[in-house]
């Protein structure tokens, strides 16, 4: 759940713009009266931002105070667990607005289920590079083992009659029991 951090006072600067975030909201069609109630009556709500200064909510509000030439905003801040939670509190915020029609809403609703399951996707995906990477590695470690444990026993077979070969190469993997049951794995 989310957490509130604080309320205070940004930099426009330090807020960052979300595409993904900012492409899900329609265009304020009463733009020029909430330009003119800031110009008169300053900011009545804060903007919302995640703890990384990223918007999440008031992309008008910013582009407001832009075009005003206003350098400081009021922001309240937040801890999100993500992703996921950030489209949450955006849907909350949103499903309050009067300005919204309900086929904006509707809109709204699709746009963020739609988000939200390309977010399930990427992590899914995300954990299988992961894991491929880790089963990728693992693999290469077991070659390089193997491949050491060929070369010592050619170069043992130069120095040492066959016989004492085995003797020799477990007793040098003996130290590692991980080693000698790949070795005897690999050389019966």
């Amino acid at each position: 759940m989310a957490r509130f951090i604080s309320r205070t006072k940004l930099n426009i600067d330090y807020i960052k713009e979300v595409e993904d975030y900012k492409a899900l909201i329609p265009e304020n069609n009463q733009y020029e009266e909430l330009k003119k109630a800031i110009k008169e009556h300053g900011f009545l709500f804060p903007v919302i931002v995640n703890k990384n200064g990223e918007l999440l909510d008031g992309y008008t509000r910013l582009r407001i105070a832009r075009e005003l030439g206003i350098a400081e905003i009021p922001a309240e801040v937040y801890e999100t667990s993500g992703r996921e939670e950030e489209l949450d509190i955006i849907a909350s915020l949103n499903l309050k607005r009067k300005h919204l029609t309900k086929d904006e809403l509707v809109l709204l609703n699709d746009k963020i289920h739609e988000m939200k399951k390309r977010l399930k996707k990427d992590n899914i995906d995300e954990q299988n590079r992961s894991t491929s990477a880790t089963i990728s590695t693992v693999d290469s470690e077991n070659i390089s083992a193997r491949q050491e444990s060929r070369e010592i026993k050619e170069e043992l077979k130069k120095l040492v009659p066959d016989v004492q070969i085995n003797n020799i190469v477990t007793m040098i993997f003996s130290s590692s029991s991980y080693l000698s049951t790949l070795y005897l794995s690999t050389f019966p």
